[in-house]
């Protein structure tokens, strides 16, 4: 069983991530708002100082929608049509279902093994 300090540790390391995550957001908009069109992540990385490539993902994910991503790479949502907009949500959706597929085959092997072991 988990005690308290180790569910105030995980809360503080998820308060830290959204903060840098927030901050890399408001970071990345501005470069992109002010290109207005898409930017690779090595363009941003470039552009965003003491940034780090994955760095950009937690921003995008901190973002509030307001970042989108595609083939071509980044773009400040309100830069973006309504078309890539829609292709951007189109994109996670299925990235989600897909995900959730994952999720669901390993929990089958999962209890595949359980099945296993208890016949064993």
């Amino acid at each position: 069983m988990t005690d308290l300090a180790d569910i105030l540790k995980a809360a503080d390391a998820d308060a830290a991530k959204r903060a840098k995550g927030e901050e890399v957001a408001e970071r990345m908009l501005s470069v992109l708002i002010a290109n207005g069109g898409w930017m690779t992540r090595a363009q941003l990385v470039e552009r965003l100082w003491q940034t780090e490539t994955r760095e950009i993902s937690l921003g995008r994910e901190y973002s509030g929608g307001r970042i989108i991503y595609g083939q071509k790479g980044l773009k400040a949502s309100q830069c973006a049509t309504r078309d890539e907009l829609q292709g951007c949500a189109n994109q996670v959706r299925a990235q989600v279902r897909a995900e959730q597929a994952y999720c669901i085959a390993v929990e089958q092997y999962l209890h595949r093994g359980e099945q296993e072991r208890k016949t064993a």
